[in-house]
């Protein structure tokens, strides 16, 4: 006589884990279970993985962030563009549309809206 993993005498033909279905072992809810813990195992590994990527990204938005603030600096410290224009005159930062936009995407990065 056999018996279920309880120790109670498991009827010839049953799941010794699932002693109500009438299938030998492994029966379909035993493979039901294993591949739900499978999927669970797959998608809290994706989940590890996404995690890692979104710390990574979040520190290289900040190195970004601080490179911009670097360059900002030296804009602020200096006029403008020595030999930018042909004439010789110097292009004063204002003239450009970047410095502007620079300083605007900073604003929104330390406010959270980007």
């Amino acid at each position: 006589m056999s018996y279920d993993i309880w120790g109670n005498p498991l009827p010839r033909g049953h799941c010794e884990v699932h002693p109500h279905i009438h299938e030998e072992y492994p029966c379909s809810v035993c493979m039901a279970e294993k591949r739900q813990q499978e999927q669970a195992s797959q998608q809290s590994e994706a989940e590890y993985h996404m995690q890692l990527e979104i710390e990574k990204l979040t520190q290289e938005r900040l190195e970004l962030l601080k490179a911009l603030e670097s360059l900002l600096d030296v804009t602020a410290d200096s006029k403008g563009v020595s030999g930018y224009h042909l004439n010789g005159d110097i292009a004063e930062w204002d003239e450009f549309e970047c410095v502007g936009e620079a300083y605007e995407l900073i604003k929104q990065l330390e406010g959270g809206a980007a």
